[in-house]
């Protein structure tokens, strides 16, 4: 019909009603018939089947161009409908249903948006395809238009956008397997925006080039992802298809909007408005989606089943879902109404899980130390006589029940399923506790917002200076190495001196809250310090004072998250502190792309003085949100305020039969702390008591190692290493922002390993990669050709900022706030926080000047050498506190150093056989166990 078409009602009825008709024919079936062949790997699947439209994104394009001027437009349109023909017949041939629906699907399920997950995702899916194809319509002419680039190469700009779509359909939904279709798809979207924001006044064409492929890989995270957020929405698979169908007639009304929105906005205000219009649109979709992840209600299964028709098929039982007002899960891995899973999975399923158990149970035979609970050894009718006095002492007799059955479970968590005292309803919350880690009440999530929004000032703070400083170094005439480190690195001077330190009278006197707010409202007043700085000293002023809420805010948030958080997903909400500095740190360079290029007629340095104010809005939106979230529980009981510590622990699990639990379990634990605390110089005990010294020795290793890793040097300095390269100010700040998005998304695995693969693990297995990838980076610069030398240097960092993001990146707050026993947490984290933020100012101080002394190849093999001795340290020396409470840690850090040292010597043959000869090796006793 197209290839007929003379007029333009024949185009419009061709190609935008037959072709969109078609294409929603083909789409959402297509989609729709995985969800009954897949489960655990249903994202994958999507992706994999997604990027079948990435590869003719990248194909048609060119067969047009290289067909057009041959055999011209109307035999060029019947070439294209014949391939597509032929494509598509071959799946229309195999395609079937695997369960067929037993009575007739409904046209409409309106039900649906009376659910605010679903209702919040068509509104952030209709966001999202407003921005969508933006980039996809105006890139080549942009880049055409403004001169970047001539005809023949803007129309690769096409082909280069969706090769990046190709990868960005199948990678992203890899780790959606892992941590949750919607933990993906709402960073996702918001890379996305950034990516459009990054093309304001872009005038490169390296930097279009890059642009272009980032935002094509980022952005189809939202075009293969939705059907698999869309089954987890649908409570019933009958109305899968519904679901979806609704959704995408309603989102797709955004692709009627963008598209002509963006060209009136074009016409009007030139291309600039344009990307902050579409990046904006595209950022908001992306919150909508993040209220989605955290408001997403749980369909868990119930004893009944319903049998599915199958044609030719043996039958596949259905699991029927039930709505739990009470649960939200985010992310529910286990058998759910998302999950359809046939007879013989469930059995190999039941067969690898007895044989990790078997393999665990071996492992545990043999062991050195073991790790005491504060409850073990007392008998049934002594620890209900210690309960009731607990809640004679402290006003809890109205629950006294409930903390009775909860210690019956502290005392041993293994033999809760044998023990009558519980109802069914309460052994079904602890079974989620293992199947469903992620079941946190709303509360939770929220007080994790509070802790990712902390983080992000922390980022920002740092990286908002990396655009900057080109500017305001040449505005104020500073030119000694020493002193643009001194300017650079003085927050993080201010924060080891004084800030850190003044955490411990802070928290005492305010709470873990009222230390965040002070920390913030820090922040926010020394933004417009900065921004309105008019001599070099006077910036300096500024970023000193900034310190002092660097310090605070780093040493509490941390341990806030850690005393709030349950043991089963502690390590993963607490790193979360780095992910999201990480988020931070890409929002500081998006400021310095976005405002590069302002100016303001009276005012000089206009646009380092937003670069440095935009750092000012995190902070605001912390202090409004941070006295709506609970009090640390333990910080209430350490006060004696049980009833508000009680309150608290309500909010922050899932019933209030876990809080009691959590409650007396903790306070057991604070009785042995306390009775260590009395009498004792808590300075020389951290440094004196073996326990105490042992974690302040991990603690400082992981900080130290964080700086002396290199990152902060790239973090600070990328701009000018990548001048140093041979690009142009604006590309390597373009290059740059790209460090800052590699850093932040890299870092979300981590919220799946970090409990998973462990502290440790992760450390052994990064060091190593860090420094042969700063070693690869620091021998680019010899490259003689300025092509090819640009290219692997920014590969190798590039490379680098990947394997930082999920352990050196993250590990080290998690660990630090960890490690240190209650009675000393608050001094101890004091400590850690000053040693990481001491180094950092040496290692921002001394880059430039290490530069200049041992060359940019010399200053990258230093940063090199230190992670080769982080790998020996780790190995040798540093303890594993994964899956751990907070208050089961001290034998872990009772074991002596030289024993630590004395056992991995001994373990590295086993190693050797196991993971380079590969042989079937036994396995090997461990070094402590939990009991």
């Amino acid at each position: 019909m197209l290839s007929l078409s003379k007029e333009w009602y024949q185009v419009l009825l061709s190609q935008g009603f037959c072709i969109g008709i078609g294409t929603g024919l083909v789409l959402i079936p297509g989609v729709a018939v995985l969800s009954t062949y897949f489960s655990t790997k249903l994202a994958l699947a999507n992706g994999v089947a997604a990027a079948g439209s990435g590869l003719g994104g990248i194909l048609y394009p060119i067969i047009f161009h290289r067909l057009f001027d041959q055999i011209g437009f109307a035999w060029t349109c019947r070439a294209i409908g014949l391939v597509i023909l032929v494509t598509i017949a071959i799946p229309i041939t195999v395609f079937q249903l695997r369960v067929k629906p037993s009575c007739k699907r409904k046209l409409l399920d309106l039900m649906a948006f009376r659910e605010p997950a679903y209702t919040f995702f068509v509104l952030g899916g209709t966001l999202e395809f407003i921005s969508l194809n933006i980039p996809f319509y105006y890139i080549q002419y942009f880049a055409i238009s403004e001169g970047i680039t001539t005809n023949g190469l803007g129309f690769y700009l096409l082909s280069i956008l969706t090769t990046g779509s190709v990868l960005g359909r199948i990678l992203p939904n890899i780790f959606a397997n892992l941590i949750g279709p919607f933990n993906i798809i709402f960073p996702c979207t918001v890379i996305s925006g950034a990516m459009m924001f990054a093309l304001v006044n872009l005038s490169s064409l390296a930097g279009v080039v890059i642009v272009a492929f980032l935002y094509g890989f980022f952005t189809e995270a939202f075009v293969s992802l939705p059907p698999t957020c869309f089954v987890k929405l649908s409570p019933d698979r009958a109305l899968i298809g519904t679901r979806m169908g609704m959704g995408y007639a309603v989102m797709t009304i955004g692709n009627l909007v963008g598209t002509p929105a963006a060209g009136a906005i074009l016409q009007n205000r030139g291309f600039n408005a344009v990307w902050i219009f579409g990046g904006g649109v595209s950022i908001a979709g992306g919150i909508a989606m993040m209220i989605t992840s955290l408001g997403r209600p749980s369909y868990h299964a119930e004893s009944i089943t319903l049998t599915g028709q199958q044609s030719g098929m043996e039958t596949v039982p259905i699991v029927t879902p039930v709505m739990d007002k009470k649960i939200n899960d985010p992310e529910a891995p286990a058998l759910t109404s998302q999950h359809l899973e046939s007879s013989i999975s469930i059995e190999k399923q039941d067969a690898a899980e007895t044989a990790r158990d078997w393999s665990r149970d071996v492992i545990k035979k043999d062991t050195n130390s073991k790790l005491k609970n504060p409850l073990a050894g007392l008998t049934r009718e002594e620890l209900y006589c210690d309960v009731e006095e607990f809640a004679r002492e402290k006003d809890l007799e109205h629950i006294v029940e409930q903390l009775k059955r909860g210690a019956l479970v502290a005392q041993d968590p293994k033999i809760f399923e044998e023990l009558d005292e519980l109802s069914e309803g309460e052994k079904e919350l602890l079974r989620r506790e293992k199947t469903h880690r992620w079941n946190q009440p709303f509360m939770m999530y929220f007080m994790t917002i509070l802790c990712a929004g902390s983080a992000i000032v922390q980022g920002m703070d740092q990286t908002a200076v990396n655009g900057a400083q080109e500017y305001y170094f040449e505005e104020f005439n500073l030119t000694n190495p020493w002193m643009q480190g001194l300017v650079n690195g003085a927050p993080y001077l201010c924060s080891a001196v004084i800030g850190c330190w003044t955490t411990a009278p802070l928290n005492r006197w305010f709470g873990r809250r009222g230390c965040i707010f002070i920390s913030c409202f820090i922040s926010f007043a020394s933004s417009f310090w900065m921004a309105a700085a008019h001599t070099w000293w006077n910036l300096l002023l500024g970023r000193f004072l900034l310190g002092f809420a660097v310090g605070a805010k780093s040493t509490t948030t941390p341990v806030y998250g850690a005393e709030c958080a349950p043991a089963n997903i502690r390590g993963a909400l607490v790193m979360m502190w780095q992910m999201w500095t990480a988020f931070g740190i890409m929002l500081g360079y998006i400021a310095s792309v976005a405002f590069m290029k302002v100016t303001h007629p009276t005012i000089p340095g206009f646009n380092w003085r937003l670069m440095l104010g935009s750092t000012a809005i995190p902070p605001f939106f912390v202090c409004i949100q941070v006295y709506m979230c609970p009090e640390s529980p333990r910080w209430y009981m350490i006060r004696d305020r049980y009833q508000d510590a009680y309150n608290a622990l309500c909010k922050l699990r899932p019933s209030e039969f876990q809080a009691a639990r959590d409650l007396y379990y903790i306070h057991s634990a604070l009785k042995v702390e306390e009775k260590l605390r009395q009498g004792k110089h808590l300075w020389r005990e951290m440094f004196t008591v073996p326990r105490n010294r042992r974690a302040a020795q991990s603690s400082f290793f992981v900080m130290f190692m964080q700086q002396f890793c290199g990152v902060n040097a790239i973090m600070y300095y990328s701009s000018s290493m990548f001048r140093d390269a041979g690009f142009d100010l604006q590309t390597a700040l373009v290059v740059s922002l790209g460090c800052g998005i590699t850093n932040w998304i890299f870092a979300l695995p981590a919220v799946y390993t970090i409990d998973t693969f462990g502290r440790r693990n992760l450390l052994l297995t990064t060091f190593p990669l860090m420094c042969l990838f700063l070693l690869f980076t620091g021998f680019s610069f010899y490259i003689p050709d300025q092509a090819p030398r640009t290219a692997c240097v920014a590969t190798g960092i590039y490379l680098y900022m990947i394997v930082y993001s999920p352990g050196e990146g993250p590990v080290p707050f998690t660990y630090s706030a960890e490690a240190f026993p209650l009675y000393i947490r608050d001094i101890g984290m004091s400590f850690a926080t000053a040693t990481t933020w001491g180094f950092n100012f040496i290692v921002s101080l001394t880059w430039l000047p290490l530069r200049d002394a041992f060359s940019v190849q010399g200053a990258f093999g230093w940063y090199a050498a230190w992670n080769f001795f982080g790998w020996v340290f780790c190995y040798f020396c540093l303890p594993e506190t994964k899956a751990l409470s907070l208050e089961e840690l001290d034998q872990v850090f009772s074991v002596p150093t030289r024993k630590h040292i004395n056992h991995y010597r001994g373990m590295m043959p086993w190693y050797v056989k196991k993971y380079i000869l590969r042989r079937d090796v036994p396995p090997q006793k461990q070094l402590y166990d939990y009991e």
